[in-house]
């Protein structure tokens, strides 16, 4: 017989297999060492005594024991533990709303990002969800996949399983080197342009586009090349009848805004309601600036200072403060950060256009 799959073995590790059933795995056990590492690995996540002679003879993989963690919040979290089917590993980062953990699942060892929920909360809820469908409907190479989401407990953290990524944020990159050249920062983000395009042509508007979203995952073949992609979409509008609501969330329940307003495009920092694609050309438009020059093109010390910086500080053009930066990049930059989005461009489309021109793209 050939391996049973993962959810026959999590039930033999759980003694829910009938005994005839249970029988012939058991053999099946006897002649196979990868089959018999899983299921002594859950046997010895359960602590289930009942199966432990099944397995005795083979050595735990590394990292296999652990307490199955039923967390009321993300901090009770310890490395070892497993939540659902995964094993947590390490802490990769943690913001205001979430904390994302690097785990393997405990069957497959297949390497996974999960990133929890800080605290329960009905608009977090949505934002989870909201993220989790843009992935169902948004396929592109440069997005992020969300494989599952569930709730770690009963009235615990919300857990969303997406692919761990290796490598750095944008912003990570840019706080390093502070500012990087016109051809590095279209490599970087071309692949994000693009999935920006895909999600816009289905009526996605992501709506927190900034250098923190931005990953620059390094190639698996030892290279050193790297590919932007674009993360977290827990803030995008999927359709326009969601404007209401998209409006309102920019506000948290302690009126802290949700997303960053340096990126914002005005008619986002001022809660309009029929937010589109224009608002995401915006924020590519300041992230470009920014690679570029190593400055933000409005700054300001809190929310307000930044919308009056926003909507009446002048803008130093990008030639000005980058004097040998290339016309076609600079005049593209301009357009984007057009505050009236009627003169903005509706989509990527131009500074798709613009890399391409510069990464030999046909």
């Amino acid at each position: 017989m050939g391996c049973p799959d993962e959810n026959v073995l999590a039930l033999l590790a759980d003694g829910e297999l009938p005994t005839d059933v249970r029988a012939d795995h058991a053999r099946h056990l006897d002649e196979c060492a990868a089959c018999r590492e899983t299921v002594g690995s859950l046997v010895r996540l359960r602590h289930d005594p009942a199966l432990a002679h099944t397995v005795a003879s083979e050595p735990p993989p590394p990292g296999s024991a652990g307490r199955t963690a039923t967390p009321a919040t993300v901090h009770s979290l310890l490395p070892g533990d497993v939540v659902g089917r995964y094993q947590l590993e390490r802490i990769l980062g943690e913001g205001g709303l979430g904390v994302v953990w690097a785990a393997r699942h405990v069957l497959t060892r297949k390497p996974v990002a999960l990133k929890f929920t800080k605290f329960t909360d009905p608009d977090l809820t949505k934002r989870f969800l909201r993220e989790a469908r843009v992935g169902g409907v948004l396929r592109h190479p440069a997005v992020v996949e969300v494989h599952d989401i569930f709730e770690s407990s009963p009235n615990g953290p919300l857990v969303m399983v997406m692919d761990l990524l290796v490598g750095e944020s944008l912003d990570q990159l840019l706080a390093r080197r502070g500012r990087i050249t016109v051809p590095e920062a279209l490599f970087v983000l071309r692949p994000v342009l693009s999935a920006l395009a895909a999600a816009h042509a289905l009526g996605i508007v992501h709506r927190d586009i900034k250098p923190a979203n931005i990953f620059l995952e390094s190639a698996h073949d030892g290279t050193g090349a790297v590919s932007g992609r674009l993360l977290d979409f827990g803030l995008a509008r999927l359709t326009a009848t969601e404007g209401a609501a998209a409006a309102t969330s920019v506000l948290t329940r302690d009126k802290a805004f949700m997303g960053t307003p340096h990126y914002m495009a005005p008619e986002q920092l001022y809660g309009e309601s029929d937010i589109d694609a224009r608002a995401d050309v915006w924020a590519v438009g300041v992230v470009l600036y920014e690679c570029l020059s190593g400055k933000k093109p409005f700054e300001g010390g809190s929310v307000g200072q930044i919308m009056r910086s926003v909507s009446a500080r002048p803008l130093s053009p990008l030639a000005e403060v980058v004097p040998d930066v290339a016309p076609d990049v600079a005049a593209a930059v301009s357009e984007c950060l057009e505050r009236d989005r009627a003169k903005r461009p509706f989509d990527v489309t131009l500074l798709l256009a613009v890399a391409d021109r510069w990464l030999g793209v046909v």
